[in-house]
């Protein structure tokens, strides 16, 4: 089973704010119940915690009025874009070695 696409989907689909009007999701109780719930479901990947971990530290910013909930998206999507592009090159590099392990035993 290739459970890429399971890992990345929660990652795409659980952005800071969304919408055509800017909302600021910081202090939503059903958001952050969400966020923890992934955050259970995918432990072990690094990524991931790493994504909302600046989540936190952006939304305290926005809190204490260091930044508008405009810029604190605007941060949290390119660091998210880079961390979701590391994962998908740490999962190629793990199914690569996968496969060549898999071949490989299979000659010797």
């Amino acid at each position: 089973m290739n459970w890429r696409p399971l890992i990345l989907v929660p990652i795409l689909l659980v952005p800071f704010a969304a919408s055509s009007t800017t909302v600021n999701y910081c202090n939503d109780p059903a958001v952050e119940r969400e966020w923890s719930e992934l955050l259970v479901k995918y432990r072990d990947i690094p990524e991931w915690r790493d994504i909302n971990q600046y989540r936190k530290r952006l939304c305290r910013q926005v809190n204490s009025g260091d930044l508008t909930i405009d810029e604190a998206i605007d941060l949290f999507e390119r660091v998210r874009t880079k961390k979701i592009e590391h994962l998908r090159k740490r999962l190629e590099r793990r199914e690569q070695t996968e496969t060549q392990q898999y071949y490989g035993s299979q000659l010797g």
